[in-house]
């Protein structure tokens, strides 16, 4: 029981309400307004606080749906004029040989190329796309043999070419409502990273030749056109070709002291 000034008194839910005491007015506190008000508010406080909690989760969420999964298959044409005669030291066992530069042009045979990507759509036409590829091309060796003097019979271990690039690109759509898939252009600039392996061939039974390659690290930059292929309300399969470029010596796109190739890729984009 509480005393109030005014001679009020407010039996609580033990007390018993119909005992009456002269000159004082019994209040139950149960059917008080100001004490239900005061339950109302802090269910209302209760459910902002909840609300607030909420929120990053909600928001988190939503910014999800922006991000889309790319991952792709397919191979790689080489650019022809491609020479990388520039990165190799050579060592031959005898000094009788007299060989020609070596040239890589048109000897590399066509690779096989996979990617995994993350992209952002800004608009849904406009995203952009951070990627990692892996290429790997072979040396054809009796193309090479005969480039440098030889029957192409001879003995050869295996060679090849290795190219990891991570990428930012830029990807626009052009959105066609009455047909099953949309055209795109994409385009991007990164770091190219190229490694191959040694070249020893036996071109005698008294002399053979040795190649070792120097690595090359390099900004590449590629350009390219597609479709996207509609597959669902969140995802699609793609089909894209571009020209990937990696400056290795030179600032033009199109020298053969750079390794230029084309990844022809089939690829499925989709939600987390």
């Amino acid at each position: 029981m509480v005393i109030k000034s005014d001679h009020q008194v407010e039996v609580h839910e033990d007390a018993h309400v119909g005992n009456e005491i002269p000159g004082v007015r019994v209040v139950n506190c149960l059917s008080n307004p100001l004490h239900q008000g005061g339950m109302s508010m802090r269910i209302n406080v209760a459910a902002i606080l909840l609300s607030i909690c909420l929120l990053p989760a909600l928001s988190y969420a939503q910014s999800v749906e922006d991000f889309d999964i790319y991952v792709s298959g397919g191979i790689a044409v080489p650019y022809s004029s491609n020479d990388f005669s520039k990165y190799y030291h050579v060592d031959t066992s005898s000094a009788n040989i007299k060989l020609p530069s070596l040239s890589f042009s048109g000897k590399w045979t066509p690779a096989f190329n996979i990617g995994l990507g993350l992209g952002y759509s800004v608009t849904p036409s406009l995203s952009f796309i951070a990627d990692v590829n892996y290429d790997s091309f072979s040396l054809d060796k009796a193309s090479f043999l005969k480039g440098i003097g030889f029957t192409g019979n001879e003995y050869m271990d295996d060679a090849s070419l290795k190219m990891v690039s991570l990428n930012i690109n830029a990807k626009y759509v052009f959105p066609q409502p009455g047909l099953f898939f949309d055209p795109y252009v994409i385009g991007g600039v990164g770091y190219m990273s190229v490694a191959a392996s040694d070249i020893s061939a036996l071109l005698s039974a008294y002399s053979d030749i040795g190649a070792t390659f120097e690595t090359q690290n390099a900004l590449n930059t590629s350009l390219g056109v597609g479709i996207d292929i509609r597959g669902g309300q969140s995802s699609s399969f793609y089909v894209d070709v571009k020209y990937d470029v990696s400056y290795t010596r030179s600032a033009s796109p199109f020298s053969s002291d750079n390794f230029g190739f084309f990844p022809i890729r089939i690829g499925f984009r989709g939600k987390f």
